[in-house]
């Protein structure tokens, strides 16, 4: 049985809030707390790109490969949940992945299964809890020993989840499973995509490489966001559907290259 909404928030709600860190391999992530806390941050990005896979599956659009999409991102979420569910971490840590493991088990259940309007209803409802959780644990990580800020890092690794976030819930909305509890956090959305873009180019360890790389990440999410707004005067037209699809791909693949870019530094 899925856990309540309710009972989520009793569970974490005294969980600090801190940023999230980029994406990392787990191998290196094993014995490196910056990268171990990297792992625990793109758990949040692949449940976002899971739900945005399956709605192009139920949509019927296939351009951006969303079936190799939803299985790679699927995979590594499983993957790296077991190892940070090993961690020899304080109590808050092993609670939490202890959560997100139960709340995994039906999520990975409804996007492995062929999609359908009653399980996208839930898969919908359920994101935002597996998304929220993940969240917890990436902070809850950056607060161990060796740990690093890497805040232009966790920028573009932001960057990169939203851009999964706002095409997911523009498909949903397409196929006829709009969240109106969700309008504002759309808003609020955006309006973080432009200031993490903003604090992009005020970083202090930019290079004319790392520059040119933000001027392209701007020019996607200008792409991008026309094609969201496009598409929320229009929810049915096919064409536009479609630029979200692939707009939202190229801004994630910026996005990540960038947050990879930083993290060598």
């Amino acid at each position: 049985m899925r856990i309540s909404r309710l009972l989520v928030g009793l569970i974490v709600s005294l969980l600090p809030l801190l940023a999230v860190a980029a994406p990392a391999k787990q191998d290196a992530a094993k014995t490196d707390p910056a990268k171990l806390a990297a792992v625990a941050a793109s758990e949040r990005l692949l449940a976002e790109r899971m739900g945005k896979a399956y709605a192009l599956l139920a949509l019927g659009l296939t351009d951006t490969d969303p079936k190799r999409q939803l299985e790679e991102s699927r995979e590594r979420f499983d993957s790296q949940l077991k190892m940070l569910q090993q961690l020899n971490s304080g109590g808050e840590v092993k609670d939490n992945y202890g959560l997100l493991g139960q709340l995994w088990g039906d999520y990975k259940t409804l996007v492995s299964a062929p999609p359908s309007k009653e399980g996208g209803g839930k898969l919908a409802e359920l994101n935002e809890e597996v998304v929220w959780i993940a969240q917890k644990g990436s902070q809850l990580m950056l607060q161990q020993p060796g740990v690093s800020t890497g805040q232009a890092s966790r920028a573009a690794q932001d960057l990169a989840t939203l851009s999964q976030r706002l095409a997911r819930v523009y498909l949903l909305k397409s196929w006829g499973l709009g969240q109106a509890f969700l309008a504002k956090d759309l808003t609020a959305a955006k309006d973080e995509c432009r200031a993490l873009l903003m604090r992009l180019r005020n970083s202090p360890h930019n290079t004319p490489s790392i520059t040119a790389q933000i001027d392209l990440l701007a020019t996607q999410w200008t792409f991008f966001e026309q094609a969201i707004n496009e598409l929320a005067r229009a929810n049915n037209d096919r064409n536009l559907i479609r630029n979200v699809a692939t707009t939202s791909e190229r801004m994630y693949e910026v996005a990540s290259a960038l947050a990879t870019q930083y993290g060598d530094r």
